[in-house]
């Protein structure tokens, strides 16, 4: 009886270690399909952190690019602001040289044309029409 007794405990102990063991296989199967899930999503997240950082590293190079050529514009606006400015220097000399020169010639003239006013101012009045 005794036996018989041990006989199926040991049976039942049998069976429930082969259910434990069917049951763990069946986790591990079911944690191993997860990590699989989980390390396709983290190759996903490498992925699209990589194409982002590619990106950014396009943006920032770009940047970097239309940085140089602002300062490169920069330069050359302040290099043609100072060629301007020379230039406006250049023909305010020569605007200044010009007036000088026509005052001077304004003052021959005037100098040069009382005498022919007055000659014929004074022809109109004396009635000669001519000079």
């Amino acid at each position: 009886d005794r036996l018989q007794r041990n006989f199926n405990d040991v049976h039942v102990l049998q069976q429930q270690k082969e259910l434990l063991s069917q049951e763990l296989r069946q986790q591990v199967e079911i944690l191993q399909q997860q990590n699989d899930n989980l390390q396709q999503d983290l190759d996903y997240q490498r992925q699209e952190l990589t194409r982002q950082v590619g990106d950014l590293q396009c943006l920032l190079d770009r940047c970097r690019r239309e940085k140089e050529e602002v300062a490169q514009d920069k330069q050359s606006f302040s290099n043609e602001a100072t060629t301007l400015q020379q230039q406006v220097g250049q023909l305010q000399d020569l605007l200044t040289n010009a007036e000088t020169a026509v005052a001077e010639m304004k003052g021959s003239q005037e100098v040069l044309s009382i005498p022919s006013a007055h000659i014929v101012m004074t022809d109109r009045k004396l009635g000669h029409g001519s000079y």
